[in-house]
């Protein structure tokens, strides 16, 4: 492996990559020769994001805690030590100089091995309300830059932190996809509804039992970005719909945003 300044840890939702990437593709518009090397969650999403993104990234097992289920917190029992010593084995052979995280489970194991190396760690919050990784290390951390002021105390109080607002990928922030052009709704009034990159249930719910109500007006066409998760989901209630469009996930949402005339968000922090 070869050697990198920055690891940025990050995964789980696009809550935490999107602001990630941000943060890398500034850094590169600075500093053109920064090497970032990602280490993000062996998932789904990842697997599409990054390879994509042009910068190099490895993936490392990751899970989180259920609350709900004891079965499902048994595999934490060998996931975080093997992602731990593969973390160990990054950081060692990468020799980066900071480790920054965005939050979620996958980057708990990078900033442990990062702690007990001896690396600056850097945060980044994107939430009035801070996740668990970030709680865990914001204390020790050389500086959490938070998205919204008031998620400052809920860290500890010898944390070092900056308001800085949330990092938004403005080299890919272009729209320029004719979306009512490509699903032929040109005319219509596009009602654009979006949970965020997992989808959001009582989002959901509540589009598909209005879906009736919108399609009885022939003005209307409706783009719902759903979750993965709930693709079947959707795609059951909105069968036969000829102007509903189910998509799973959306990679550049900026040309959703710009072709929509009405949008019904979950409200999280990115959005």
């Amino acid at each position: 492996m070869k050697k990198y300044d920055l690891i940025i840890a990050c995964g789980g939702t696009g809550g935490h990559i999107y602001p990630a990437l941000a943060i890398a593709e500034a850094m590169k518009s600075y500093h053109r020769d920064v090497r970032i090397l990602f280490v993000v969650r062996d998932g789904a999403m990842e697997q599409k994001v990054f390879p994509e993104s042009g910068f190099d990234f490895i993936t490392i097992k990751s899970a989180g805690f259920s609350r709900v289920s004891l079965k499902a917190n048994i595999k934490l029992l060998w996931v975080l030590p093997s992602s731990f010593v593969k973390a160990i084995s990054v950081l060692i052979t990468a020799k980066p100089s900071a480790v920054l995280s965005t939050g979620g489970y996958s980057g708990l194991p990078v900033l442990a091995a990062a702690r007990i190396l001896r690396k600056k760690i850097f945060l980044q919050e994107q939430n009035t309300y801070p996740g668990v990784t970030v709680r865990l290390f914001a204390g020790s951390a050389d500086c959490v830059y938070l998205g919204y002021r008031e998620a400052a105390k809920y860290l500890p109080v010898q944390t070092r932190y900056m308001e800085t607002g949330n990092p938004i990928r403005l080299a890919t922030g272009k729209a320029e996809r004719n979306i009512k052009g490509e699903l032929s709704i040109e005319g219509k009034k596009l009602i654009f509804v979006s949970g965020g990159s997992q989808g959001a249930q009582a989002v959901n719910k509540l589009i598909a039992s209005m879906l009736p109500e919108f399609i009885a007006d022939e003005s209307l066409a409706v783009v719902w970005q759903c979750g993965r998760a709930n693709e079947d989901f959707a795609r059951k209630a909105a069968d036969g719909m000829k102007n509903v469009h189910v998509m799973p996930f959306i990679d550049n949402i900026y040309d959703y945003y710009k072709a929509a005339d009405l949008a019904v968000c979950r409200s999280g922090a990115m959005t």
